[in-house]
């Protein structure tokens, strides 16, 4: 029975992502965001002027990668799961704040392939990836130029509940 309950989860989680535009507008969800030129995704460990960050290394696996989503006017604002901090946009570097009245809101788009942009919106700054310090790269806003670096997947967050 479990067997059939998580073959069915994985099918809709696959259908999911085919439409994930239409999800996401639809509501609040979780996600992980990975960037395509590092194969790993962001993350947040404090609070405060501490940026946002993607590891060079391999330590994918923890909830200070997932991240709420929660649909507002004109895009959405991104909480952490682990530390409760939202992403807020300071000058342009992006950290997190404790105060869901201070996050910055953002706007996610398709951007092919598989691949998006989050920016903010109305303006040509999206997410890019710094080139690594100490193996991680700070994730900052900066004019958009179609690198990798700019772009990422994003990965469902379910939760499975077995009775």
């Amino acid at each position: 029975m479990l067997c059939n309950k998580l073959l069915v989860l994985s099918s809709l989680f696959l259908a999911t992502l085919a439409q994930l535009p239409r999800e996401v507008a639809s509501g609040d969800q979780s996600a992980k965001f990975v960037n395509k030129h590092s194969d790993s995704s962001v993350r947040s460990y404090t609070l405060g002027t501490e940026n946002i960050f993607v590891p060079f290394v391999a330590v994918n696996g923890s909830e200070h990668e997932e991240w709420d989503l929660s649909k507002t006017q004109g895009g959405y604002t991104i909480e952490n799961v682990a530390t409760g901090g939202f992403i807020k946009a300071e000058d342009k570097r992006l950290v997190t704040t404790e105060s869901d009245g201070d996050a910055t809101t953002f706007a996610i788009s398709t951007a092919g392939e598989g691949s998006y942009v989050i920016k903010l919106p109305y303006e040509d700054l999206v997410w890019t990836v710094q080139d690594p310090v100490n193996y991680q790269g700070a994730v900052i806003l900066s004019p958009s130029v179609g690198s990798d670096a700019q772009l990422w997947y994003l990965d469902k967050v379910d939760e499975c509940y077995v009775d």
